[in-house]
């Protein structure tokens, strides 16, 4: 039981004298901080384990990536603390070489490799199939002060009196030694029933449409199209700009993930023919499906995608772009090439990906890009 006693002035005091400060003395056991959790390597619970436990990612039919499933962003596969697999893809090497000390081997089988088992993992291979761990409780309960939606202090301060208004932008400078006028609540985090992992927010994505945009007849029968995504390049701390191979401001693109998915657009007053490379389009995903937040409306002719900064097994250059090549084998790129987008031989070659009939992969199997050995990190 965890004991804070606002009144005692030691430990002694606040032990013996809980029963008659209850106004000051705030109590609770541990079953109501942590919880027990199940976590078995890439797989889900047993029938017969009756514990809570994690599940593995869903695949996704609206999303080509390498994270877990083909979704958009982090699963449970690269969040695990234990069986992650964001260092080389193996299930098993962050929790051979990480610094966790103990932890429950949950069944009594003896290790894989024929090793000992002990709950001193500094004893042992390692080498775990499943571990049985107490972590927090949720809904999670947070006491404290900071900024609102608004980015408005919280707690403010109180009304000021000459002027009849609320101090919206002045922190109540009572936080500092009085606790009482924090905020304190429950953390509202959201289960993601597809990627299997508590999160906050709605996901959105920026890229371009990469399929004509039609209305559907009403919003109860979507039509779907393709998206590319792009992705920022460079590191968020970096100052640099400009990209070292070219000299142009490359700050976003499709190169690392060649990442794709697809929309539905339930706005029979939304439609786009596509112009390549240039119908700008940002996603959010709402109720487990992507939808157009926004969709451009470019005119003139489309723009042919093209890093130049790739080649094939013969050491050739990949272009996939018309116009002048130097005798390198190179194009300087112009203002009229979107060349943070790759081309599509570059897409085909790199990432093995070609044109489907239908925007949607209903196929409920991972893309061509999983290996089967996990797929972050990505390996173009």
């Amino acid at each position: 039981m965890g004991i804070v006693d606002s009144a005692a002035t030691s430990i002694a005091q606040g032990a013996n004298g809980i029963g008659e400060l209850t106004a000051n003395s705030f109590a609770s056991g541990m079953e109501q901080i942590y919880s027990p959790v199940l976590i078995r390597k890439g797989l889900p619970a047993s029938a017969s384990d009756q514990i809570c436990a994690f599940e593995p990612p869903q695949d996704s039919v609206f999303a080509h990536s390498y994270f877990g499933g083909d979704h958009i962003g982090p699963t449970r596969q690269e969040l695990d603390p234990y069986f992650t697999t964001i260092l080389d893809g193996d299930e098993s090497t962050f929790l051979k070489n990480c610094d966790y000390s103990f932890a429950n081997w949950f069944d009594d089988k003896q290790a894989p490799d024929g090793s000992q088992k002990d709950i001193n993992l500094r004893k042992t291979s390692r080498d775990l199939q499943a571990v049985a761990v107490s972590h927090f409780r949720g809904p999670l309960i947070l006491s404290g002060w900071g900024f609102c939606h608004a980015d408005l202090p919280v707690p403010k301060a109180p009304q000021i009196a000459q002027k009849g208004e609320t101090g919206g932008y002045e922190f109540d400078k009572d936080l500092v030694g009085n606790r009482a006028v924090w905020k304190s609540g429950p953390v509202d985090l959201k289960w993601d029933y597809q990627r299997k992992v508590w999160g906050a927010g709605h996901q959105i994505l920026v890229g371009v449409a990469d399929d004509d945009i039609e209305a559907p007849i009403n919003p109860c029968y979507p039509t779907c199209f393709r998206m590319k995504v792009l992705r920022r390049t460079l590191d968020p701390e970096s100052d640099n700009e400009q990209d070292a191979d070219n000299g142009m401001q490359v700050r976003i693109s499709n190169w690392h993930l060649a990442e794709e998915i697809t929309v539905l657009n339930r706005d029979p007053s939304l439609e786009q023919v596509l112009i390549k490379n240039k119908v700008f389009v940002i996603a959010v995903r709402v109720n487990y499906e992507w939808l157009p937040l926004w969709v451009g409306c470019p005119t003139g002719e489309g723009c042919d995608g093209g890093t130049q900064l790739f080649q094939t097994e013969e050491g050739s250059v990949i272009t996939g772009r018309p116009g002048q090549v130097a005798s390198d084998g190179t194009r300087e790129p112009s203002a009229a090439d979107c060349y943070c987008i790759l081309s599509d031989d570059e897409e085909e070659i790199l990432f093995s990906k070609s044109s489907k009939e239908s925007c949607f992969d209903d196929d409920d199997n991972t893309d061509d890009n999983d290996d089967g050995e996990g797929g972050w990190p990505p390996k173009p």
